[in-house]
């Protein structure tokens, strides 16, 4: 009776050896003669068996199949034969075992010895690359494997999950190539790779591979200043991270700190720069594509901002700019919060910025910010002042002869400054009670024309000025004479105060009736510039042009014109 080929099965398989299993004919009555090519018969005993007949063939190379007939013995008498083929596990080649082990602390430096059963021991480079299967090529969603044929078997790559993939190696070339897609991204994955020759597997290759973790999304900077940035960004799956810089220096971040975010400060760096970066997230040695972005320093402020000109409704400030940089642009802000954008891409080495429509003798302040590419400095604070209204009357209150009682209104409790005519200058607080300032000129001449300015002054700022002149009170005639009178008339004579003939007189009766003199006649001023026995040369200062008429003792009366060329009129009278 012969044996079926379904009562024939490999059961156990190695690198070495076959196990082959049927089914025991007629309940061990049999006998089994198993021939294997041309190699010597072996007898097997069926009742030294159960139901089932197992039977080891060793000594086999690794990766063949092997062709068998299976004899049933009765009697000294065979069934004609079952042939069958087996093949038994293929290696990672015929003539070597491929061994892995995880490197010790991941350290290249060490080095290894392997001792097989005899003592003979082979020293192992710890330096040298891993396993055979490498990655090719990987994204966040695929995973390129290669690695080296072996015969030409084909393979079989079985996941985690159980999931096995058929992969043909009889493609021209010495490597295999093999993409597994829809993957996810920053994931580890473990698998294991069989060699398969004729339906029979390998033991199989344990191995893992990474695909690329996904990017940050967006890096903020939380803090800056002029030498610092404080970056901030998400965690990614607890990675850890690689910031590489415009130069190629890479720093390393752990992403293991509690916390959703990572945070990480550079310093020094240089004011008021646009530095580039590469962020990497980096899981199992495998670096994303990488997330780039820029990050600004604070710029430096201005040191000092002037008022070069002044009114009582505009400021015209003026700055330097920041390291003479014309991509800087500029910030001011006012008290009240409100901002003007000012450019300072102009050519030049300073700013100049007009704030108009403000209040008059008002002090303001400001905050000037240094501005590139979106990021301000800390900020420049200063104040400035417009320029104060004037004072709009100086009365004169009271006056003498050497003194002058001056009073104005005050304007807002500022501060005065009285500058005369020569120059000098007289400072007066207007702090005083009241609502008018009082201030007194002495020790001054009698009838005597002072012109002066009095400036309002605020925070050291000067009004314009308001100029004003007055009068010291001129001195009393010293004497006055009757020089003919009669029952109806009085003639006063009297000398002109100080010979001055810009002073003029009033004359006041006892009734209080005022008559208005001038004392730009002439008088005093004229001179005997010649004489003799026979005639008298008279000459005296000429006033505006008027004409005169001499009038002698006797009556007689002479014309003289005053259009003559010169300042003094010459007169003769002979006799």
């Amino acid at each position: 009776m012969a044996i079926k080929s379904k009562y024939v099965n490999v059961k156990t398989l190695s690198e070495t050896h076959l196990e082959l299993e049927w089914n025991n004919a007629d309940n061990k009555k049999y006998n089994y003669t198993l021939k294997k090519g041309n190699e010597p018969e072996v007898d097997i005993t069926g009742s030294d068996h159960g139901t089932n007949v197992t039977h080891n063939v060793s000594s086999l190379l690794p990766g063949t199949e092997y062709s068998f007939t299976l004899f049933t013995v009765f009697e000294g008498v065979r069934s004609p034969g079952y042939t069958f083929s087996a093949a038994n596990v293929a290696t990672r080649s015929e003539t070597h075992l491929e061994l892995e082990w995880t490197k010790v602390n991941n350290d290249n430096n060490y080095n290894y010895v392997l001792r097989d059963s005899n003592g003979a021991e082979t020293s192992i480079t710890g330096s040298d690359a891993g396993t055979t299967v490498n990655v090719a090529n990987r994204s966040e969603t695929h995973l390129e494997l290669e690695w080296t044929k072996v015969n030409n078997y084909n393979y079989i790559l079985k996941d985690s999950s159980g999931a096995e993939t058929s992969i043909p190696g009889s493609d021209a070339g010495t490597t295999v190539k093999h993409t597994l897609s829809s993957l996810s991204a920053g994931t580890k994955y473990s698998f294991t790779l069989f060699t398969v020759f004729e339906e029979v597997s390998s033991t199989g290759h344990n191995f893992s591979a990474v695909t690329v973790p996904p990017d940050v999304t967006q890096v903020n900077v939380v803090n800056r200043s002029e030498t610092h940035l404080e970056l901030e960004w998400t965690k990614v799956n607890n990675y850890n991270y690689i910031l590489k810089d415009s130069s190629g220096e890479e720093t390393s971040i752990p992403g293991s700190d509690a916390g959703t975010t990572v945070k990480h400060t550079l310093s020094p760096l240089s004011a008021g720069t646009k530095y580039s970066f590469t962020l990497f997230t980096v899981f199992e040695g495998v670096r994303s594509t990488g997330h780039n972005f820029s990050a600004v320093t604070a710029p430096s402020n201005v040191r000092l901002v002037n008022v070069v000109n002044h009114s009582e409704t505009d400021l015209e400030l003026e700055w330097n700019k920041v390291n003479n940089n014309r991509n800087y642009n500029y910030i001011l802000r006012d008290s009240n919060g409100a901002e003007t954008s000012i450019t300072g891409s102009d050519a030049g080495t300073t700013v100049k910025h007009t704030v108009s429509s403000l209040s008059a003798g008002t002090k303001y302040s400001f905050t000037l910010f240094t501005v590139f590419e979106g990021v301000r400095s800390t900020g420049h604070n200063f104040s400035a002042v417009t320029v104060p209204p004037d004072v709009t009357q100086v009365n004169v209150v009271n006056r003498s002869e050497t003194h002058l009682e001056l009073e104005w209104t005050k304007v807002n409790n500022y501060n005065y400054i009285l500058k005369d005519s020569s120059g000098a200058e007289t400072s007066i607080p207007g702090s005083d009670a009241g609502t008018t300032v009082k201030h007194t000129l002495s020790p001054l001449s009698a009838g005597t024309k002072y012109s002066f300015t009095l400036f309002t002054v605020f925070e050291g700022v000067r009004s314009t000025g308001h100029n004003f002149s007055a009068v010291t009170a001129p001195s009393n005639v010293r004497l006055v004479n009757v020089v003919n009178h009669s029952e109806t008339d009085l003639e006063l004579e009297w000398n002109k105060v100080n010979n001055n003939r810009n002073y003029n007189y009033i004359l006041r009766d006892s009734n209080g009736a005022e008559t208005s003199i001038t004392g730009s006649d002439a008088g005093t001023t004229v001179n005997v510039v010649n004489r003799s026995e026979t005639h008298l040369e008279l000459e005296w200062t000429k006033v505006n042009n008027y004409n005169y008429i001499l009038k002698d003792s006797s009556g007689a009366e002479t014309s003289i014109p005053g259009s003559d060329a010169g300042t003094t009129l010459p007169l003769m009278f002979v006799w």
